[in-house]
């Protein structure tokens, strides 16, 4: 029967009281929130679900749509021939993986091996809680200068991509001071290594490219499912700015953000810094599972758990075979990056 150590326990709150404080200011905020069960969906958004879902687009709207707007109709054949392709070379990629594993041959040559590092799990939560706690934080301090900066107040989008400029901006500085300045790590072991970069280009290309087709499965059978218990699952917030927002710089910024800024500090947290930590306590295959299942859970619904959690699994196992972040940051680029040209696409039918 395992004991329960209080003065252990007792040690530990005092030598990270700052941080207990700020855990137990997070979990009110959001019990507090979630006692309120406030409405998050924005009234355009509501429209555009309406629009997509309830009036069912048929065969013959989206044949006058390419008839009357050519542009839409290039946008279409080219996302049909690039959806098309991938799915071949990734069914293709999938059988010489096959046979190339029953062969016992390598399939990722390491750019740089793995070192245990110094940092561990709580760490990481760590940089979790300061996210969360800074983003409270801003949101807060947004409310009380709304009054002097109107734009701040009427325009939800660009405080949105705000936020999430600074907050990633943030975390990024904190994995930067616990592996570097309180730990002496070096960048490198974050997997921040440019060492073999068109070879792990290519790794992170092909990696994708093989994922798709299993991916493609689960989605089919997700919409089977929600179709069974009809279920039209909530869409995620940055989607939703896509999708209402319509000043070009705005638009183009957060695509710049969403594509490639993002993609990067996600996988120097998610991969660099957690998933080493956990994988320190754990190992090898108990972390790719459950770091990827984190990622998958802060990252979407329910609905979309289990293909972001594969993709996940691909992005940590690339990470771990390579030694650096390239590869992994190759393929959530390349994966966040298809998602936005859909979301264009779509609005592009919808208008």
């Amino acid at each position: 029967m395992m004991q329960i150590n209080l003065p252990k326990i007792r040690n530990f709150i005092i030598r990270e009281r700052l941080y207990v404080w700020l855990l137990i200011f997070v979990i009110s905020i959001n019990i507090a929130l979630a006692l309120t069960g406030e409405e998050k969906a924005a009234p355009s958004f509501k429209k555009f679900s309406n629009k997509v879902f309830k009036e069912n687009l048929t065969r013959e709207d989206l044949s006058r749509l390419v008839r009357e707007n050519k542009k839409i109709g290039a946008a279409i054949c080219f996302l049909s021939f690039v959806i098309l392709f991938a799915i071949a070379a990734g069914l293709f990629l999938d059988v010489i993986v096959f046979i190339l594993k029953r062969e016992g041959a390598v399939l990722v040559f390491p750019t740089l091996l793995h070192k245990e590092p110094r940092w561990g799990i709580w760490d990481a939560c760590k940089v979790v809680i300061l996210f969360v706690w800074f983003s409270y934080m801003l949101t807060l301090i947004e409310s009380a200068i709304s009054e002097i900066f109107p734009i701040i107040k009427t325009n939800d989008n660009m405080r949105s991509v705000l936020n999430a400029t600074i907050t990633d901006i943030l975390v990024f500085a904190f994995i930067i001071y616990f592996a570097v300045y309180e730990y002496r790590e070096k960048a490198v072991s974050l997997g921040l290594s440019v060492k073999n970069f068109l070879a792990n280009v290519f790794y992170g290309i092909m990696g994708y490219l093989a994922v798709i087709p299993p991916l493609l499965l689960i989605l089919i059978f997700l919409i089977w499912v929600s179709n069974v218990f009809k279920y039209t699952p909530p869409m995620q917030p940055v989607l939703e700015i896509f999708l209402e927002e319509k000043k070009g710089a705005l638009i183009m910024y957060l695509t710049i953000f969403v594509t490639v800024f993002g993609p990067i500090v996600e996988e120097i947290f998610f991969r660099g810094f957690m998933y080493t930590a956990v994988k320190k306590r754990v190992g090898f295959k108990a972390a790719i599972f459950s770091t990827s299942a984190l990622f998958a859970l802060l990252h979407t619904n329910l609905a979309g758990f289990l293909p972001i959690m594969v993709l996940g699994m691909l992005l940590a196992y690339l990470f771990e075979k390579t030694g650096t972040l390239v590869a992994s940051c190759t393929v959530h680029i390349l994966h966040n990056a298809a998602m936005v040209m859909f979301v264009f696409l779509m609005k592009g039918i919808v208008r």
